[in-house]
């Protein structure tokens, strides 16, 4: 536990040696609901509210986000044969990608890649929250958005985005007359879209 909290303390002391600009982040929206589908069954995961925040590490050239956005919604998995099973689910989201602006000007859209992790939790003590148990996996996310300030310090941030949480389908060496290559695959879980809106503020600039 204590290196990637060390790791994560010389991250961000290293960042704000180098921004040009350091922006703390509040926004809140909804995330859509999604649909899984597997041989025994088919889980559905609510759309609902969501609410987050995050810093931004300006390096002029390119912009470093660290951000986490927080739902709490209700998934229904229904069965073959069996009773569906229902379940609170808390979701964390949590990023760290780098976002570039596409045009130069008051208003500047954006384009933004992050690689995290998404954390389900199951709530409410229920048989169904027992037998689900706490996930984590891989994740990803794409998002486009706009930055509109109101003056030095505040800015407005629109954004729409695509979470999408990934599992390890497998891995493996492929070889052929023109040699070996090792190769990696993940699975899309689910597919959430993602649409806020929040305020940027400038906490401190070069």
């Amino acid at each position: 536990m204590k290196k990637p909290l060390l790791l994560t303390a010389f991250t961000f002391c290293l960042l704000n040696l180098h921004a040009q600009k350091i922006n703390l982040l509040a926004y809140g929206g909804g995330l859509t609901g999604s649909r899984v589908y597997s041989l025994a069954s088919d889980v559905r995961v609510k759309g609902e509210w969501c609410y987050g925040a995050g810093l931004e590490f300006d390096l002029d050239r390119i912009v470093i986000s660290l951000l986490w956005t927080e739902a709490k919604t209700r998934v229904t998995e229904q069965l073959i044969n069996r009773e569906d099973m229902r379940t609170n689910l808390t979701i964390n989201y949590y990023k760290l990608g780098f976002q570039r602006y596409l045009t130069e000007g008051k208003v500047r859209p954006y384009t933004q890649l992050t690689l995290g992790a998404f954390q389900g939790i199951p709530t409410g003590g229920g048989s169904a929250a027992k037998l689900a148990g706490e996930q984590w996996f891989f994740a990803t996310t794409f998002g486009l958005g706009i930055d509109a300030p109101i003056n030095e310090k505040i800015a407005i941030r629109v954004q729409a985005a695509a979470n999408i949480p990934l599992e390890m389908g497998g891995a493996g060496i492929f070889c052929s007359f023109g040699g070996c290559q090792p190769n990696i695959y993940f699975n899309p879980i689910l597919f959430q879209g993602e649409f806020t809106a929040g305020i940027a503020y400038t906490l401190s600039e070069k």
